[in-house]
């Protein structure tokens, strides 16, 4: 895959001034687009800038993380008290979750997931010091809750399958060509009922910030401009300011795109650590 080559005009800032631009300006919500889940990074780059945000008035963070299963661990981690902090039993049972419920590329490599793993701990520990809410937004069945009606073995062939496609930057076939046309119409029905659950995650975030500051921290797909249906087309139009973050060529599957994406007011290059201020910055005041 090419790299994205940012045209010349561009202005580079460091990725701290970007962060401090964002936590100054007067919008209420700040959109992150994570161009690749499997980039560690990403999210590595995120929690190092929550200190700079908190104090800039952002009061809650949305997060890519299932609701049903992670967002009563993480209301008991924010109340835990002072003997379960001391001992660190609050870091532990955040540790049995993350261990429970992966993501399909961390099962896939063990060592991913650890990465993941402290991650996310470390991204819920400085929200918390931040006096930051974390809220878990995707309500979104699982993959195998669609394909659950199928045979057992055919499940697992599905969802080993997945997985190869979460981990890999190809497209690897361990499925015989005849099973081939199913799995892909399961994959676009759970693409499509993903993308329909926007404007409900859009909701939920309006909801838990009332009038404070807010973060949404999601896949790149899900911010997909005027008129599109992605959760930044339910959120108040002139209250948004939105930074993409990936690593070189995971930047380039956004400039262009076969399906609608938003123009970000700044792109991160979190390999080369520089921050772009593109064109968008300007119109909404950013630049």
């Amino acid at each position: 895959m090419p790299e994205w080559t940012p045209p010349a005009t561009l202005a580079t800032i460091a990725p701290g001034e970007m962060w401090q631009r964002l936590a100054a300006s007067p919008k209420q919500y700040l959109l992150i687009g994570e161009s690749d889940h499997r980039i560690w990074q990403i999210g590595a780059s995120v929690m190092g800038a929550l200190p700079v945000l908190a104090q800039g008035g952002f009061a809650h963070l949305g997060l890519e993380w299932s609701r049903k299963t992670l967002q009563p661990a993480i209301d008991a981690f924010i109340r835990a008290d002072i003997r379960e902090r001391s001992c660190g039993a609050d870091l532990r049972a955040l540790q049995i979750v993350f261990d429970i419920f992966p993501s399909a590329a961390a099962r896939a490599n063990p060592a991913l997931r650890d990465k993941f793993n402290q991650l996310n701990k470390a991204l819920a520990y400085t929200a918390r010091n931040q006096h930051m809410q974390l809220h878990a937004l995707d309500q979104l069945p699982s993959f195998g809750d669609f394909i659950s009606g199928e045979p057992v073995a055919r499940q697992e062939a599905y969802m080993r399958q997945l997985v190869a496609l979460s981990t890999s930057g190809a497209v690897p076939n361990l499925l015989p060509p005849e099973e081939l046309p199913l799995f892909r119409q399961y994959v676009r029905r759970f693409f499509d009922v993903n993308m329909a659950s926007d404007k409900g995650r859009a909701a939920s975030i309006i909801a838990a910030a009332g009038q404070q500051r807010a973060m949404v921290f999601y896949g790149s797909a899900h911010f997909r401009g005027e008129g599109q249906n992605g959760i930044d087309a339910h959120l108040p139009a002139q209250q948004q300011a939105y930074v993409l973050i990936g690593q070189c060529e995971t930047l380039a599957e956004n400039f262009p795109h076969t399906e609608p994406r938003r123009a970000p007011d700044f792109v991160l290059d979190t390999a080369n650590r520089r921050a772009f201020v593109m064109p968008a910055a300007a119109v909404h005041g950013l630049a």
